[in-house]
């Protein structure tokens, strides 16, 4: 991992990174490290002190709570938990079945649901321009 890490210094891409930690004790309990491009949060890497049979959730908390937040603060609008591989995937000859979309909301905003449909449609719409031919009928 540190070769990993010293290699995207030196590449010039760690300037975009963050990093979400977990701390028990004064020890690290669980790491996860993002990049930012453009207006999206990407997931690169997570890691944990599996030996530790901690019940404090830190997979989900570092790897989706906090991010959410991080990401709605500085206006990002996309949360990449991983990197796709759906481009692999269709040349191979997979259907693709988007399973779910996330909406949070910001302060004491409500979910407007014209939005919302606005959002998912425009994300069923990305999805049918990259992947025309690979969709499931649903």
């Amino acid at each position: 991992m540190e070769r990993i890490l010293a290699g995207q210094r030196k590449a010039g891409v760690s300037q975009f990174g963050a990093a979400a930690i977990s701390e028990r004790n004064n020890e690290i309990t669980g790491l996860a490290v993002f990049y930012r491009f453009g207006t999206a949060l990407h997931l690169r890497y997570f890691g944990a002190d599996y030996s530790r049979d901690l019940k404090d959730y830190r997979y989900f908390v570092l790897c989706y709570y906090e991010p959410l937040d991080y990401a709605a603060a500085r206006g990002l609008t996309t949360l990449r938990l991983s990197t796709s591989s759906l481009r692999a995937k269709v040349n191979r000859g997979a259907k693709i079945e988007p399973q779910a979309i996330v909406i949070k909301c910001v302060g004491e905003q409500h979910i407007c649901d014209s939005d919302v449909k606005r959002h998912n449609l425009r994300m069923i719409r990305q999805y049918q321009n990259q992947f025309a031919g690979h969709l499931c009928r649903e």
